[in-house]
């Protein structure tokens, strides 16, 4: 499959003519799909073998059929070939498929090379995932979680999907980990100019510092798309009101729905954080994407969540990370507002939907590329 390999090496040329030098471990994931990490690049090479299978048994019974009168038997050396290959390539000996089997999961009304695709693509981001290592792995599965949207969106400024060159450049780079931070790089902390803090070579620092303003923008950036959203749904509204929890200093309220649900208020509270700041702990990569959401989610609820009941208010945290993963209880609340835009203007849920994180997750990885940008002093080493 010499031609093949070919073709694949040119789409890396490609790719590095946009991006600049990227590594085999960024290359791989590139050519992970998007819902795993990655960018969706097809890799032929690798699923040759499962696009031929997967015709191959599709059409067998059919051609079974017709040349049954002119044949004894047909030909299945090329098959056997081809299944052993692919065998050896993506399953474990006890697992291997056989001619029957395949046979079997089309009588079953499974799809044949959709399903071998994603035994294929399943392997590669295990086999990446166990390549790298703990901080890096942690992105990788921060990056395969909820909204990969921006990444196969059509760019559009009326609806909020447009990026710059530059950022959705920078936006790419950070998502494959191709981004290169020399091994001394620091940055001079906003809070305290004489703390110097180092940054990481895939520049995950740069996303969470406060040096600049630049995670200020970004928040304040996806509370107005979350803002608009709702006010698209007929949903009374308002920015950060002032003195919401009279008798203190709290002040829980990005976004306020003063009538929710049965006639009770909301307070939402949006945070985004960075998933690699667990990568040191002991529990598993996929444990710590979650366990990041989730702490930042508890400590929202520790904060805020007694003063609002005491003031007879609900109270929402909404929790993203900079790889663009949500917190299910903050996704799930997203989906009730998205339901009721969907509904006042006659577009299915899934339109809705898609419009809705599509804007989002362009929204969040815009002001990521800001933050990164603004270390631009390190930068001037690669870009």
């Amino acid at each position: 499959m010499t031609y093949l390999q070919d073709v694949e090496n040119m789409s890396r040329q490609h790719l590095e003519e946009l991006l600049g030098p990227i590594d085999d471990s960024s290359w791989a994931q590139a050519c992970l799909p998007t819902r795993l990490g990655g960018l969706g690049i097809a890799s032929p090479s690798k699923f040759a073998t499962c696009a031929f299978l997967g015709s191959y048994f599709t059409v067998l019974p059919t051609v079974s059929l017709l040349l049954s009168s002119l044949f004894d038997s047909l030909d299945s050396s090329m098959e056997l070939s081809m299944l052993q290959q692919f065998n050896e390539i993506h399953l474990p000996a006890d697992a291997a498929l056989t001619p029957t089997g395949l046979s079997q999961l089309l009588t079953d009304g499974v799809k044949l090379q959709s399903h071998l695709t994603h035994i294929s693509e399943s392997l590669a981001f295990s086999s990446l995932s166990q390549s790298l290592d703990p901080s890096q792995r942690l992105w990788l599965h921060s990056c395969a979680k909820y909204m990969p949207h921006w990444v196969r969106c059509c760019p559009n400024k009326q609806v909020g999907t447009f990026m710059q060159n530059q950022d959705f450049r920078l936006a790419i780079l950070n998502r494959i980990r191709g981004l290169r931070f020399p091994l001394n790089a620091s940055c001079t902390s906003g809070e305290n100019d004489h703390m110097v803090l180092a940054i990481d070579p895939n520049g995950h620092h740069c996303t969470g510092c406060k040096n600049g303003g630049g995670i200020h923008r970004r928040h304040d950036k996806v509370v107005r798309v979350i803002f608009d959203e709702a006010s698209l749904a007929g949903i009374q509204a308002s920015m950060e009101p002032p003195n919401l929890i009279s008798d203190n200093q709290s002040r829980p309220g990005d976004i306020f729905f003063p009538f929710w649900s049965f006639g009770r208020s909301l307070a939402m509270d949006i945070s985004i954080v960075v998933p690699t700041r667990f990568s040191d702990n002991i529990h598993s990569a996929e444990h710590n994407a979650q366990e990041a959401l989730e702490t930042a989610y508890q400590e929202k609820v520790k904060k805020h969540a007694e003063n609002c009941r005491n003031h007879g208010i609900m109270f929402q945290p909404l929790i993203f990370d900079t790889a663009g993963s949500i917190h299910p209880q903050s996704y799930k609340f997203l989906l009730e507002i998205v339901k009721l835009r969907a509904l006042r203007l006659g577009l299915s849920n899934s339109e809705a939907l898609h419009q809705f994180f599509h804007r989002l997750s362009a929204t969040l990885q815009i002001g990521n590329a800001q933050c990164i940008l603004y270390h631009d002093t390190c930068m001037k080493l690669y870009v």
